[in-house]
């Protein structure tokens, strides 16, 4: 039977992560994390010397995991075989991510694309993580470039439109047509023309 997961974006800003092991697995799942701002204390009796470079601003504990580490902890990633320390993770209230063991946890961390505010995850359940990789890579060759430019060109528009005098319906309309715009800076440049003109119209402010 076909396990379907809830695809969901954790907000890990400023929360307590806490990463057991500290070999390759945990400096994959560390650059993961504190990149989005967790709050980062890994847990190993040795660590990598990468790990321990990269992770000098957090705190690193030279042990094996203790019931007292996870306390008031938001995310567990088991990054290494433990399996006293899966035991005190699984009887805590965080949410666990096992990569150890993908069939245990809570949450899985797919494959990750980001260009700026795109960001693309990418999984195939536990079939194959080469093969994901390979999607990736693939996806990857099909976005347009400038496509980070162009995102935050929509993004700009929405938040303009959010505040502008236009109709409602108006305002979704000029939306649409600029999610089919092409990525290029002509295409935008154009386009910001044409809306700043009924806006202009309108009383609001230009773009």
């Amino acid at each position: 039977m076909t396990m379907t997961l809830f695809p969901v974006q954790l907000q890990l800003e400023g929360r307590r992560v806490i990463i057991i092991g500290g070999g390759a697995v945990a400096l994959r799942r560390f650059h993961l994390v504190k990149n989005c701002g967790a709050d980062v204390t890994i847990v190993s009796p040795s660590f990598l010397p990468e790990l321990e470079e990269a992770a000098s601003d957090c705190t690193l504990i030279h042990r094996r995991l203790q019931a007292e580490d996870v306390e008031n902890a938001f995310l567990l990633i088991l990054a290494a075989p433990d399996e006293e320390a899966a035991v005190i993770a699984y009887g805590s209230s965080a949410l666990v991510n096992d990569a150890v063991d993908a069939s245990r946890g809570d949450l899985h961390i797919p494959q990750q694309l980001t260009h700026g505010r795109l960001q693309i995850t990418i999984s195939t359940g536990g079939a194959g993580p080469a093969y994901t990789k390979k999607l990736k890579e693939q996806i990857e060759q099909l976005l347009p470039s400038g496509i980070e430019a162009h995102i935050d060109y929509l993004y700009e528009l929405r938040q303009h439109m959010k505040q502008s005098p236009l109709p409602e319906d108006l305002r979704r309309e000029i939306l649409r047509e600029a999610a089919l715009l092409p990525e290029t800076e002509g295409a935008r440049a154009s386009f910001t023309v044409y809306v700043n003109r009924m806006l202009t119209d309108a009383g609001g402010d230009k773009l």
